[in-house]
């Protein structure tokens, strides 16, 4: 076993000193953006740039169906879809059409939330930005408005 010798006034005055120090104000660096947030910008950016372009495929997808197949596509309020197939169109080809259908609808709904969530994020982020430096700008806003173009193409 190993004992130490411990000096009670040595500690007391490492104490007292520690408790009386003049803690200096902090630097003009500590303003700035923490280095996480822009790490956290940037992730988000680039999960909303990969997430973009697969929103806009089911998107094409959606409409080259219902473009080549002569169905009409229709959203009740409520949000609910359903489709109108021609008269001609055999049962079994109707019900394969109305499938894909809900399932590219599905893909578009899920990537829409995912993206609109990464926005909420990335917006608050650049909230906080801005109130660090108010000559901030906006790596988001191109984005949103392509989000924009692709909701308004994607209308039933």
């Amino acid at each position: 076993m190993m004992y130490f010798t411990v000096n009670l006034s040595l500690i007391l005055r490492i104490v007292y000193i520690y408790i009386n120090i003049d803690i200096p104000k902090p630097y003009a660096f500590t303003s700035l953006p923490l280095k996480s947030t822009m790490a956290e910008l940037t992730e988000v950016t680039l999960k909303i740039n990969e997430l973009l372009p697969q929103l806009s495929d089911f998107i094409d997808q959606f409409n080259h169906l219902v473009c080549t197949t002569n169905i009409n596509v229709i959203s009740d309020a409520s949000g609910n879809m359903s489709i109108d197939v021609p008269g001609t169109m055999p049962d079994a080809e109707a019900e394969k059409i109305s499938k894909r259908i809900s399932i590219i609808d599905r893909l578009i709904t899920a990537r829409g939330e995912q993206i609109n969530d990464l926005f909420q994020k990335g917006l608050s982020i650049e909230t906080k930005l801005k109130s660090q430096n108010s000559n901030y700008t906006s790596q988001l806003l191109d984005k949103i408005n392509e989000f924009k173009r692709l909701n308004t193409s994607y209308k039933h």
